[in-house]
């Protein structure tokens, strides 16, 4: 799918529209004869109306004729004030299962038992052939300086693309549903990796201008030694930081071998197992600090695990309505707007956790007022122009950090 290291490289979204259009004439013309046609709205606020509804239909017939259950057509992916979300065909009552997502289509994207702590073994493999001030730096990223999790998460995106190359590759309509990778970099929504360095300075508070830094920088770095496009491995890294859902299991040790003692065989120690996955459709639910659904993992009946017999389905905390938008928590439902805008490039001004926050300890160093700020907002918002959304986004959040010190 895409060309690394070649002088030319198809775009992301063409490439993988392409694809999708293979996906219709080739696989799913015959397989989805089996199941019933799912509702799709042709209501969407986008310049590329027929694409969208396209896409929206070649994913929701892909999952069909995949294995997803019946109760798919309950929803539908649908563009409602300029935000694309889920919405419901019908009423939807309390603790119902909406639909629910087989292992197989759950797109893993890292596993700790295989990948090591931290994703040791991966960024390991990666130091092969690597010397001098080089594998000094690397070490530096993996044990002093930069945030491991962050390391791992890089990691995790550079396999998402390479895995994207395989021939057994089946989730092309699922990817050409996500964000695709920005153009500009000023597109509305975008979180701050995507900003101009000038900009991510002006946010005033030293320990997260230095956070996403120094995720920028991992990304470059990383980008370079696999010879891939940086930006490529950004919005990978984007997906996998926004939209992975993670499991945590208690399994047997997968270090046990002949050479162990009977003991140890018979009563096998116990290690944890954090997975992390992609989930298709779910992860098309948009967040609200008071969500009516909920994601759930079934397990298997007999043996009471997390394994290849689960599922991932979406539940009803509260009936929703037909025409009602489905919605969820996103993170551990008590994340500031700064880990909000940090992950999701966006965040929501009702939000307890913010006001539960001790925003001195970040040691803010404004260099303009509350008001400053609110009368630029107002001048740029007045002239909305695409090229100002990334600006209005870190002036908003400014705003939001500034009023929550006064109110402190």
């Amino acid at each position: 799918m895409f060309q690394y290291g070649s002088k030319f490289q198809v775009p992301r979204s063409s490439m993988l529209l392409l694809s999708c259009l293979l996906f219709i004439n080739v696989s799913i013309s015959i397989a989805f004869q089996a199941y019933p046609k799912p509702y799709h709205s042709t209501t969407r606020a986008s310049t590329s109306l027929d694409e969208s509804t396209l896409l929206d239909d070649t994913f929701i017939r892909w999952l069909y004729a995949s294995g997803c259950n019946p109760d798919l057509h309950s929803v539908r992916i649908d563009t409602v004030n300029g935000l694309r979300g889920l919405y419901a065909n019908r009423d939807i009552g309390r603790n119902e299962i909406i639909f629910d997502i087989p292992y197989e289509l759950a797109l893993e994207t890292g596993d700790s038992l295989s990948d090591g702590e931290d994703g040791m073994f991966l960024i390991g493999d990666d130091l092969n052939g690597v010397d001098g001030s080089d594998l000094c730096f690397y070490y530096n990223i993996i044990k002093d300086d930069w945030d491991k999790e962050t390391v791992y998460d890089v990691y995790q995106a550079l396999t998402l693309l390479q895995k994207m190359e395989n021939d057994d590759w089946i989730w092309d309509p699922y990817i050409c549903n996500l964000p695709q990778e920005p153009e500009s970099g000023d597109e509305p929504g975008l979180t701050p990796d995507f900003w101009s360095d000038g900009l991510i300075r002006e946010l005033e508070i030293p320990s997260f201008i230095k956070e996403i830094m120094d995720r920028k920088n991992i990304v470059r770095i990383v980008a370079e030694k696999n010879d891939i496009d940086e930006n490529e491995l950004r919005w990978a890294t984007w997906m996998i930081r926004s939209r992975r859902f993670t499991t945590w299991d208690r399994v047997n040790d997968p270090s046990i071998d002949d050479g162990d003692s009977l003991m140890r065989k018979v009563i096998p120690k116990q290690v944890e197992q954090i997975k992390g996955f992609l989930l298709p459709l779910i992860d098309m639910a948009n967040h609200a600090n008071e969500p009516n659904a909920e994601m759930k993992v079934t397990v298997n009946k007999w043996t009471r695990k997390f394994d290849e017999t689960s599922s991932f389905a979406l539940r009803a905390l509260e009936p929703i309505t037909k025409d009602g938008e489905i919605t969820i928590s996103y993170g551990d439902g008590d994340w500031t707007c700064l880990q909000m805008m940090d992950k999701y490039g966006f965040f929501l001004e009702e939000n307890e956790a913010d006001e539960r926050f001790d925003w001195e300890s970040l040691d803010c160093n404004g260099s303009t007022s509350l008001e400053d700020d609110e009368n630029e907002q107002k001048v740029l918002l007045k002239g909305r122009e695409e090229c100002n959304e990334s600006r209005i986004n870190m002036l908003s959040l400014r705003i939001r950090i500034k009023s929550l010190l006064l109110a402190q």
